[in-house]
């Protein structure tokens, strides 16, 4: 959990989204507060949070007094869970979970008044709120104050009743204060991460040190990308991309979505808990099997019937569309069309792979799909896949609540997409008008109008009739 309080004195001076989001990227920031922000106005502070939103999600704020104080706080809700409590002109008092560890603590983000006198009252609700909880506490901010002369530099000494009443807070509420040394060892750590990166641009006395340290450097930037690449398939950031160096972002993320996939138990139709791994697998394995199972299949005469009815409605120039040769083109493009760390199939092979590799890999690869398309050869070597179980909702406990969808293998992804390439220019013209979705240029979201538009009819109709509407589960189309 990396937490930064940053007084920025103002956010209108050139440089301060830069600055911030040097901080964020540097840092790995999964908490940033943003003091003395001097922004007053609601709009304002949430067009600031908005900028770093690829970064953090989550915003809270509390308004300056004109050109004085302001506090923002940023964060990840994927890595932290942050529940405002309390705010406070000069403070925002915040409960805060590391979901990586589940580990809870109180944070207070603080901009003490600058004017002391003002200060007393703001000790006083500090220490209050502090009172009724038992939780371990942070203070982090400006406090505009200090516990030991030594840590002012210049000036007339600080030793007053100000500072008084500074250190009998910290000693009501049970906290200790940082040192200026630990402090300052804390910032050379914090300059050293900053720096990191600038290590590539130095340069030695002789040509041999210098190809050593340029081949160790790059030796290191090789392991460092491989793990970067390693915890980022295992995170499934896909709003991340390859090259953020955040492995450490990654490793959070990696460890949250195993903690969150595991099943530990389900309920069954009696409405008992099963905490059994078996029984678990059981109960699944036959749900699926009693909800994906035929009842009355068509016969084949019957299918022919159908089709027989069906009036004919692709010509042939479409037709000579469909079955026209496979290109190159169409084969690269299928593949770059996958996402490159979607999960893979059985094979485990990732679409990164044909990717970074297509020159060694199109001869197979073109050769396996142009082979499907001209000769229709059988695809039952790659239509193996893995299913998964994709939750409905946040907390699932029963198995209807579940989705199962199939991992396939790359190869028999390329296939499939350049069929529905294909097939998307005449799907408008096969699909009926009153399905809303599924073809281009149609929105599911136009059933809702219709429904509406329905209902608001039949809250209008006088016949003696009525008017029924029927809703039906397609939970198996």
């Amino acid at each position: 959990m990396r937490i930064c309080s940053w007084n920025s004195r103002g956010s209108s001076w050139p440089g301060f989204l830069a600055q911030t989001q040097f901080y964020i990227t540097g840092l790995s920031l999964d908490i940033l507060c943003i003091l003395d922000t001097r922004i007053s106005d609601e709009n304002q502070a949430k067009k600031i949070a908005s900028y770093f939103a690829c970064y953090f999600d989550h915003s809270s704020f509390v308004l300056s007094n004109g050109q004085s104080g302001g506090i923002l706080i940023l964060w990840n809700s994927s890595t932290v869970n942050l529940e405002v409590i309390t705010s406070h002109a000069r403070f925002i008092h915040c409960q805060v979970t590391d979901l990586a560890n589940d580990k809870t603590w109180i944070t207070t983000f603080i901009y003490a008044y600058p004017h002391k006198p003002l200060q007393s009252n703001m000790w006083n609700d500090l220490k209050n709120i502090h009172a009724h909880s038992n939780f371990p506490r942070l203070l982090i901010g400006d406090f505009n104050n200090v516990i030991a002369s030594e840590e002012k530099i210049g000036g007339n000494s600080p030793w007053n009743v100000y500072m008084q009443n500074f250190i009998r807070f910290l000693n009501d509420i049970q906290v200790t204060s940082l040192k200026a040394e630990e402090l300052i060892r804390i910032l050379l750590r914090i300059l050293l991460l900053l720096l990191v990166p600038l290590v590539t641009n130095l340069i030695f006395g002789t040509d041999m040190f210098l190809e050593k340290v340029f081949q160790l450097n790059n030796d290191l930037l090789e392991v460092q990308r491989n793990e970067e690449i390693f915890w980022a398939q295992r995170a499934k950031a896909n709003w991340l991309a390859l090259g953020d160096k955040n492995t450490r972002f990654f490793q959070t993320k990696a460890t949250i979505r195993k903690k969150t996939n595991k099943i530990s138990k389900i309920k069954n139709d009696a409405g008992f808990w099963l905490e059994n791994h078996n029984n678990i697998v059981d109960l699944f394995v036959q749900d699926f099997q009693k909800r994906y199972k035929v009842i009355n299949q068509a016969s084949a005469e019957d299918i022919f019937n159908f089709v027989n009815i069906i009036e004919p409605i692709i010509t042939e120039e479409d037709n000579n569309r469909l079955l026209k040769e496979v290109s190159q083109d169409e084969i690269l493009n299928a593949v770059n069309s996958i996402g490159a760390l979607k999960a893979p199939g059985p094979d485990g092979i990732h679409t990164i792979f044909y990717q970074k590799h297509w020159e060694v890999v199109k001869g197979s690869l073109s050769s396996l799909v142009c082979d499907f398309f001209l000769n229709k050869s059988s695809l039952n070597l790659l239509n193996h896949t893995n299913i998964a179980l994709i939750p409905k909702v946040e907390k699932p406990n029963l198995v209807s609540r579940y989705r199962p969808i199939s991992l396939c293998n790359v190869a028999y992804k390329v296939i499939s997409k350049i069929i529905v390439t294909r097939l998307r220019k005449i799907l408008d013209k096969c699909i009926s008008k009153n399905q809303g979705a599924f073809a281009p240029g149609r929105s599911i979201l136009d059933n809702i109008l219709v429904a509406h538009e329905m209902f608001s009819n039949f809250n209008k109709t006088k016949a003696n009739d009525g008017a029924m509407a029927v809703k039906l589960d397609l939970e198996k189309a």
